[in-house]
């Protein structure tokens, strides 16, 4: 396992703010360890974390399936 960081540290670490990434570990998006009131991360764990945000970003949607019926709503 890699480095591990308090909230601050760790938001340095990948370039966030503290706000955003501890809002990103309240809505459970990111890894993190909770003990008490303290979020405690593994640098390495984030950053592959926010990679794989980042390429979901980049995706591109499945093409429309033509000719098949479909419920319009």
């Amino acid at each position: 396992m890699g480095h591990k960081a308090l909230l601050k540290e760790a938001a340095q670490a990948v370039d966030l703010s503290r706000n955003a990434l501890y809002k990103l570990a309240r809505a459970k998006k990111v890894p993190f360890l909770r003990v008490g009131n303290r979020y405690i991360f593994d640098i390495e764990l984030l950053e592959q974390s926010l990679r794989e945000m980042a390429l979901q970003n980049v995706r591109q949607p499945e093409p429309p399936e033509y000719g098949k019926i479909r419920a319009i709503r």
